[in-house]
């Protein structure tokens, strides 16, 4: 079984970050050629460099949020896309461990954590983000409670 975040994640939030981005690389043009970087060109340059910094992690969240997904098999559990083959042995573990899922209570991330049958944390990740259908379908096809 494969999870895709939910539809909103999927198609609508990329578009807000590029859209972002792109209003972002406007004003920061917008800003250099009609005021330049003037006598206090350190500020400038900090400033053009704060917004390059801006618009390429909105960029990268766009990318990512379309390639993110939870992979499940007959003994892992997988949470992608790993940029590194470190970051993949760290994001995956053995399906058998996940006792029970449980969403947290903050208003805009809801907060899911992947708990082990002692109570201590084996993942977590953005619950909104996967949606509370697409979190179930997973709770079920593990066979563990969704506490949402």
């Amino acid at each position: 079984m494969t999870l895709r975040p939910s539809r909103f994640n999927l198609w609508v939030a990329p578009l807000i970050c590029l859209a972002l981005a792109g209003f972002l690389l406007w004003g920061g043009y917008q800003m250099l050629v009609h005021q330049g970087l003037g006598d206090a060109w350190l500020a400038g340059v900090g400033g053009v460099a704060a917004i390059g910094l801006v618009v390429a992690s909105l960029i990268a969240v766009a990318v990512w949020s379309r390639k993110a997904y939870i992979r499940v098999d007959d003994s892992t559990i997988i949470f992608g896309p790993s940029l590194t083959s470190f970051a993949a042995r760290r994001n995956t573990f053995n399906r058998r461990e996940v006792a029970r899922i449980r969403a947290s209570h903050l208003p805009l991330t809801r907060i899911t954590l992947f708990l082990r049958s002692d109570g201590s944390k084996l993942n977590s990740t953005p619950g909104l983000f996967w949606g509370r259908a697409g979190l179930q379908r997973l709770a079920d096809y593990l066979g563990v409670p969704l506490e949402w």
